[in-house]
């Protein structure tokens, strides 16, 4: 498993295995990457669980294939990884391949001392590299009337995981008012997020509840008390980006097209007459709530129609 998936990012390999037959404690773990990764030079070994002793990493890039060796040391106190230990290998400064994709399987095999393969799997599933451009970005306006608040619709897929504790930011072109903003409902995006407001950029950090969002997941999150410009016309583009629990960039795409603000439809948003009791002949007050789009002078009316 890849730390980071992003073409051409350096990043840690992750290797799990459980093996049947015995690792001895001069045996070896081989690793084969597959051709797409462009280099491994620098590759070291970061830490390891379920097998004790040292490792002695050797790279063999000879051919199409790069494999790594991982030796173990034999010495005082190393002892065999007994067959059903879960063993895991965490490898650093690996650079994922520069080319957008599927890398092709990966092979784990163990083998003796002298190199005789022990057991093998030579189909472990390969990891996807993306170029780090989110796709089928989208922000919707419920309403485009100027200075109307309602809600946003931001929609994405991506192709980099989104992490249990990762963070979806979403930026406003000028002249929006986010400040009030909030979730209103989420689909494709599990557990809860808190929302934080920073000018025009509204950051939905996840609170680690949930499971990491996988490529092409298709996610939508509306956005509450989103208000318009004042004026009408082309928004100008928006920004999402998806970002890491500890802040490191995962994908972005800074020019998700723009919105046209509407001028007043003529039409009154938000209108209700409720009377404060229904039983029938009796007094009782009626509150009339409206929403206006044009500006209602200090000497203007307000006229209310009740039925026959």
């Amino acid at each position: 498993a890849l730390g980071d998936t992003i073409a051409s990012r350096e990043t840690t390999a992750t290797i799990t295995l459980t093996p049947c037959v015995d690792i001895a404690a001069d045996g070896k773990i081989v690793v084969v990457f597959p051709a797409s990764f462009d280099a491994l030079a620098g590759l070291e070994v970061g830490s390891a669980k379920g097998i004790d002793g040292g490792l002695t990493l050797a790279i063999d890039d000879s051919d199409s294939n790069h494999q790594v060796t991982l030796t173990r040391d034999g010495g005082d106190g190393t002892t065999v990884v007994v067959g059903g230990t879960d063993v895991t290998i965490v490898l650093k400064q690996t650079t994922t391949p520069s080319k957008e994709g599927g890398t092709g399987p990966f092979g784990v095999k163990t083998t003796d001392s002298a190199g005789k393969v022990l057991e093998s799997d030579d189909e472990v599933p390969e990891a996807l590299i993306c170029d780090g451009e989110l796709s089928a970005t989208a922000v919707t306006l419920a309403d485009t009337a100027t200075s109307a608040t309602a809600a946003a619709t931001i929609t994405l897929s991506p192709c980099a995981p989104i992490p249990a504790d990762g963070k979806v930011t979403v930026t406003f072109p000028a002249g929006f008012d986010v400040s009030s903003a909030g979730v209103e409902s989420m689909t494709g995006i599990d557990g809860g997020v808190g929302v934080g407001v920073d000018g025009l950029k509204v950051t939905l950090t996840r609170d680690s509840k949930g499971t990491a969002v996988e490529a092409g997941t298709a996610v939508t999150v509306v956005l509450s008390q989103v208000t318009n410009p004042s004026n009408m016309g082309a928004t100008g583009v928006f920004g999402i980006d998806t970002v890491a629990g500890s802040g490191k960039p995962l994908e972005s795409d800074p020019e998700v097209p723009e919105a046209t603000i509407t001028g007043c439809s003529g039409a009154l948003r938000g209108t209700s007459v409720a009377l404060g009791d229904t039983i029938a002949s009796r007094e009782t007050t009626a509150t009339i709530t409206l929403t206006p789009c044009v500006d209602i002078a200090a000497d203007g009316k307000i006229m209310v129609v009740f039925p026959a």
